[in-house]
C-alpha cells in the first residue's frame, strides 16, 4: 500500500488535470484498491489451477499406473506447493487487511466510554 508520502512524491511535479476538489490521496487509494482487486482475482485463479494440477499429479502418482514414484519428490510438485502456500498466505493477509479496514470504518465515531457504559452506538 502506498504511504501518504509516496502518493505526494508521485503527484509532485505532474501536470494532472484533476479538479482541486478531488483529494489526491483518496483518488490514489481508490485506484490502488481497484488494481489490488484485479491482482487478487488473478492470484485466486492461479491458486485454483495449481491446486487442481497438484491434485492430479498426486492421484497419478498414488495410482501406480505410471510406475512407482511420489508426487512429493518431484520438483514440479514441490514448486507448485510453494506457490500454493505463498498464494494462500497473500490472500489471507489481504483478507485480514480488508477486515481490519472494514472494522476501523465500522467503529469510527463510536465513543468507547459510552459503549462501556452501555450507551447506544
Amino acid at each position: 500500500m502506498l504511504s501518504d508520502e509516496q502518493i505526494d512524491a508521485l503527484w509532485r511535479g505532474k501536470d494532472l488535470s484533476v479538479p482541486q476538489i478531488v483529494n489526491r490521496r483518496e483518488l490514489a487509494r481508490t485506484i490502488e484498491a481497484e488494481v489490488r482487486k484485479d491482482d487478487e482475482s488473478l492470484i485466486r485463479q492461479m491458486l485454483e489451477a495449481l491446486e487442481k494440477s497438484n491434485l492430479k499429479w498426486k492421484e497419478l502418482a498414488d495410482s501406480g499406473d505410471t510406475g512407482y514414484w511420489k508426487a512429493e519428490e518431484q520438483e514440479h510438485y514441490q514448486q507448485s506447493e510453494a506457490a500454493i502456500t505463498a498464494a494462500r498466505a497473500h490472500l489471507l493477509e489481504s483478507d485480514l487487511s480488508t477486515l481490519t479496514e472494514r472494522g476501523a470504518k465500522a467503529w469510527a465515531g463510536v465513543d468507547p466510554q459510552k459503549l462501556r457504559e452501555g450507551g447506544a452506538l
